[in-house]
């Protein structure tokens, strides 16, 4: 212990603050190495670490806006750096997508990223600017001992599960690849991809899909259709064309 004493007493008085574009140590590199050649395979060469959630967030958008812009320039066949100059009047204000009832941090950008809620109306922060396109998710609910998805607006109505599958939420969250072979086959897809496409398809400057993945928590601990979420995603990468958060 008093080994121990004398080795983090030196460290701290060598480094008062410590920020990985400077240091770095095992750990983070073994974490770094296994989320490229994970999640990250086939597009990522890179790994940016916050201390925070929201802050990971604000980090993420300003990566996912540089994207969809430097994307866009190329398909005008122009320079990114002339294209900066020139994208706010050619694009005006770019919005992100999200779902109702989410929430992502309580920094400025993070915000802006919702809807209006008691987590960032007027009254608790002033200057939240509400720069989101909202989308109803499919939320899955129980009821009478049988899994129901509720289905978004504007069919508002509720589909009953229990005679296809498990009574129990892990089913629907099963990612064996023939399950989700199964449901993406399914007609509620078809159901899904057009209420997304009524939601989302008038908007032109969209910069980016931003989602909580599996459950809201903030939002009241709501789990979410993951085969909505995957056609959301698909819709956003293959007609959209933007970075998903």
């Amino acid at each position: 212990q008093l080994e121990m004493g004398r080795k983090l007493g030196h460290a701290a008085s060598r480094y008062g603050h410590v920020i990985f574009p400077t240091n770095a140590h095992k750990p983070v590199l073994d974490c770094t190495r296994h989320l490229l050649s994970g999640p990250g395979q086939g597009w990522a060469k890179r790994v940016f670490y916050s201390d925070n959630g929201s802050t990971a967030i604000e980090v993420a958008l300003k990566m996912a806006f540089r994207k969809y812009l430097s994307d866009a320039a190329a398909r005008m066949g122009k320079s990114f750096f002339k294209f900066e100059v020139e994208g706010e009047e050619a694009f005006g204000e770019i919005k992100v997508v999200t779902q109702r009832g989410a929430y992502h941090g309580d920094t400025l950008a993070c915000m802006n990223a919702t809807e209006k809620s008691v987590f960032n109306g007027w009254a608790q922060f002033a200057w939240n600017k509400e720069a989101c396109v909202v989308v109803e998710p499919a939320y899955l609910q129980q009821k009478d001992g049988a899994w129901v998805v509720k289905l978004p607006h504007p069919s508002d109505e509720e589909l009953n599960y229990g005679s296809k599958m498990p009574c129990s939420l892990s089913a629907f969250f099963d990612d064996c690849k023939q399950v989700l072979l199964r449901r993406d086959a399914e007609a509620l897809e078809v159901l899904y991809w057009d209420a997304i496409d009524m939601a989302l398809g008038p908007h032109k400057s969209l910069g980016a899909l931003l989602i909580e993945p599996v459950c809201q928590g903030a939002g009241g601990m709501k789990f979410i259709d993951p085969l909505w979420q995957r056609t959301l995603i698909r819709y956003c990468r293959e007609v959209k064309q933007i970075p998903v958060i």
